[in-house]
């Protein structure tokens, strides 16, 4: 069964829902109910057959065709949505016996099913909720874009609501974008075991500050894998500390690849991935202050690339670890230029770590750049 056509049957279940079992049997087909009855036949044939020797059952074998051929799709349906279902009634070898047990099982799918449905209305109540100005037909198909996104991903539907509701809460975006946005996050964070509402949500807030859009999101999952892979971090810590800094870096014109880095690097120096998040905030909120311009010109380096614009902050760190570099082991100079650069902790450990005369902090940055995903 594809994800269309089990989007339609939890919709349809979902109308059945104030209904009784009896009556929800009923409507499965045209041919549900009238089982009872053609059971009633079988057991009246097959006890005649079985008290006169040397019969056929091929009138019997006939209306057992009949009835299963008529509510074939109803058991394949059972068969995918119950694990155990599709090996139980293979296990029947009697006619009467596979039949009633079908009629049992189908019970056992729509109380099932039903359950799940009535869930997932509950969850799908709050994204409903930021879309009440829409249309009924307009709220009938984003829930039908939800179900689908869920399926054909494998995704499970509470928390693919959820994410839809991330999404288009925290960007704006709507329906068949917020659908594309969900299934690649949701996608790499099955693959990275990472916390699926976590990831999607931390992506949708790093869209929000950096402003970027569906794009460039294979860019950014990249920089993700490349900060957990040069840092010290986890996947879900880093969903949840990027929205500490990507403010602050967006506000002074920078990448996510470039805070990333910056980000790698302090989880390196510091206890946890709050700290490293922390000093990188601080460290973009005092980059573009006159003070920390001023200190960069004293000492020959420009904060500016040729067109105007803010230098990012990788590059702006190795032109700095450069000049450092060219001082050797001169301690007096290098105090006296370090001292040029007053402000928070994380300005002063980004300075810091420009510092480096081992070749780690060019190797750390060239690892991030060759990380590919």
């Amino acid at each position: 069964m594809d994800g269309q056509a089990k989007v339609n049957l939890i919709l349809e279940l979902k109308n059945r829902m104030n209904t009784s079992l009896s009556q929800a049997k009923s409507r499965l087909n045209s041919g549900v109910m009238d089982m009872k009855g053609k059971l009633n036949d079988l057991k009246s044939s097959y006890s005649k057959l079985e008290s006169a020797s040397g019969r056929s059952m091929s009138g019997i074998m006939s209306k057992l065709s009949t009835l299963r051929a008529s509510h074939v799709e109803a058991f394949r349906a059972m068969k995918e949505e119950i694990p155990g279902v599709g090996r139980a009634v293979s296990l029947l070898s009697n006619p009467l016996t596979i039949a009633a047990a079908g009629v049992a099982a189908i019970g056992i799918v729509f109380q099932s099913t039903t359950a799940k449905a009535a869930e997932f209305n509950g969850n799908f109540r709050q994204l409903q909720m930021l879309n009440i100005d829409k249309p009924l037909q307009d709220l009938r198909s984003l829930k039908g874009l939800v179900l689908d996104t869920a399926f054909k991903s494998g995704f499970d539907a509470n928390k693919t609501s959820t994410a839809f509701f991330d999404v288009q809460s925290v960007t704006g975006k709507y329906g068949a974008e917020v659908k594309s946005i969900v299934a690649k996050q949701g996608q790499f964070a099955q693959l990275m075991q990472a916390d699926f509402n976590a990831w999607i949500a931390g992506s949708a807030k790093a869209m929000a500050n950096y402003g970027f859009g569906a794009d460039n999101l294979d860019e950014f999952n990249r920089a993700a894998y490349a900060t957990v892979k040069t840092g010290v971090t986890t996947f879900d810590e880093l969903a949840k500390v990027q929205s500490v800094f990507a403010g602050s870096a967006a506000a002074a014109r920078q990448e996510f690849t470039a805070a990333d880095k910056v980000f790698s690097l302090f989880t390196v120096k510091v206890k946890s991935a709050d700290e490293a998040a922390t000093l990188t905030k601080s460290l973009f909120t005092d980059l573009t202050k006159q003070t920390t311009i001023d200190a960069f010109k004293k000492i020959g380096i420009s904060m500016f690339d040729n067109n105007g614009k803010i230098k990012q902050a990788d590059k702006l760190l190795l032109e700095l670890n450069a000049k450092f570099m060219k001082l050797g082991k001169n301690d007096k100079t290098l105090m006296r230029l370090k001292n040029q650069f007053t402000g928070s902790d994380g300005l002063i450990s980004f300075i810091n770590a420009a510092t480096d005369s081992s070749g780690q902090l060019q190797q750390t940055l060239s690892s991030f750049d060759a990380s590919e995903f």
